[in-house]
């Protein structure tokens, strides 16, 4: 006969960890409870190095199709004569050399267009969970007085590089079906996108997809944090909007940050 007293307790049931892959496209649907979820458990670095590797695969891949297109790199030479002609007219450059360096640049623009639109990709792809793992990280610990560690941060912020390598890949695919550069976002509307022109990279920054990344990082914020949303959105939509101004204000608004 079995006495009550020794008979066991059940062990409770751990949920099983879904794979980093998995989490990050659920972030698309239900991104706080992929942040609850990480919060709760030890850092996991594939949770921003798999978003990263996917983001840079994609992005990489959008470059090489986009611009090995005869009319995509024309449209590209035309902004750099622009540019270089603005620079004659402001006393900057000489026509001599605008020219020369005209006739270089279309020499080497398709294999520079490649490699620096691939750097831009990996330093965008793995600096980007870093600089916005840091921000969660500070409104998190400073403003709101949670306590978390600066790698859940990166996590959250990796796990959110969906949503640029969504953007990357359906503006590449908009631009093939129209035939030109064309942009997610209000500078669609305008007549001819200029390079050196500061508001149209205003209005090439009000693309849906990065106003939902900043979302998505004020989602993160708060579920870290154990804040409201409104609380965090706050904060993150304010630092994302100073963050656009001083990349366009450097001539750095086409990064994607």
């Amino acid at each position: 006969m079995v006495e009550s007293g020794s008979l066991m307790e059940p062990t409770p049931l751990v949920p099983e960890e879904g794979s980093a892959f998995g989490r990050m496209f659920n972030v698309l649907a239900a991104p706080g409870d992929v942040f609850r979820e990480i919060k709760e458990r030890p850092v996991n670095h594939a949770n921003w190095v798999v978003p990263a590797i996917t983001w840079s695969i994609i992005g990489i891949a959008c470059i090489f199709l986009l611009f090995s297109q005869d009319w995509a790199m024309y449209e590209v030479s035309k902004a750099q004569e622009k540019a270089m002609q603005e620079q004659v007219r402001r006393g900057k450059m000489k026509q001599e050399q605008a020219d020369q360096a005209l006739e270089m640049t279309r020499r080497f623009m398709p294999v520079m267009v490649k490699v620096g639109g691939t750097l831009a990709t990996l330093v965008g792809a793995f600096g980007c969970p870093f600089f916005w793992g840091f921000v969660i990280w500070f409104l998190a610990n400073k403003v709101f007085k949670a306590d978390i560690e600066y790698m859940k941060g990166v996590e959250a912020a990796g796990l959110a590089l969906i949503i640029y390598a969504l953007a990357a890949l359906l503006g590449t695919l908009f631009s093939m079906v129209m035939g030109k550069l064309a942009y997610l976002s209000p500078a669609y509307f305008l007549k001819e996108f200029d390079f050196t022109n500061k508001l149209h990279f205003a209005l090439a920054a009000l693309n849906p997809f990065y106003v939902w990344f900043a979302a998505v990082i004020a989602t993160a914020t708060a579920a870290l944090s154990g804040v409201s949303w409104g609380k965090a959105a706050v904060w993150v939509f304010g630092l994302w909007i100073g963050v656009r101004a001083v990349l366009i204000a450097i001539n750095l608004g086409q990064m994607v940050m």
